[in-house]
């Protein structure tokens, strides 16, 4: 909801990272929806003249919103993200420059726009995310390169908001398609890809709940 408000107004996407001069990766986009989160104070306490790990910058890690963070994480990983975007030139994320949503598809059908991570230690603030030509795109691999969830099965959020389950035995090429805006052809809907409404409405992995799944 906070992107499709953030596309409302702006036209576009946020990107990936705004960037310097240089090209090097300054701000995250998730700073830039917060004001789309209720977290306007927040954004406003953010200097964007200096880099996300700046003097002024680096006191506010520790205020991560909730939204950016698995259900329940625990404190002592208070400053990551969970929610990582792909960046690629042909994903929803192009890097620093911004994407513009075009007509959707039906529900479940779209690009996927963010997806979970366990252990990839990125911090809430910082404008690293997962390089769509390095990240790993087996589901079942479990790795902080990739994706990966406290939960199973991992989920990921679609350019429309919809949230997916994906079964650990999907393709790596049909996860890499999911990935895509530029894909034309019509996706296979793998049998197991579930669409929930709430993403905590899961087991945690290896709970017992699991095991009887």
């Amino acid at each position: 909801m906070a992107v499709a408000n953030y596309h409302d107004l702006y036209g576009t996407m946020p990107p990936a990272y705004v960037a310097d001069a240089d090209g090097r990766p300054l701000h995250s986009w998730r700073v830039l929806l917060l004001p789309f989160l209720d977290q306007q104070e927040l954004y406003q306490q953010y200097n964007f003249d200096e880099p996300w790990n700046g003097p002024n910058n680096r006191k506010l890690m520790p205020l991560r919103p909730g939204v950016y963070a698995l259900h329940d994480e625990t404190s002592q990983q208070a400053q990551e993200t969970n929610y990582l975007a792909v960046v690629g030139r042909q994903t929803a994320w192009p890097g620093s420059r911004a994407h513009k949503l075009g007509k959707q598809k039906t529900e479940g059908d779209q690009p996927i726009l963010v997806v979970e991570n366990v252990g990839s230690g990125v911090s809430w603030l910082e404008p690293r995310d997962l390089q769509f030509d390095s990240m790993n795109m087996s589901v079942a691999a479990d790795s902080p390169s990739g994706i990966s969830s406290r939960y199973q099965p991992p989920a990921v959020v679609t350019t429309d908001g919809t949230v997916l389950t994906l079964p650990l035995d999907m393709d790596p090429q049909t996860l890499r398609n999911r990935l895509l805006v530029t894909h034309q052809e019509p996706l296979e809907r793998h049998p197991n890809v579930k669409i929930i409404d709430d993403g905590r409405d899961r087991p945690l992995r290896g709970s017992a709940k699991e095991t009887e799944r």
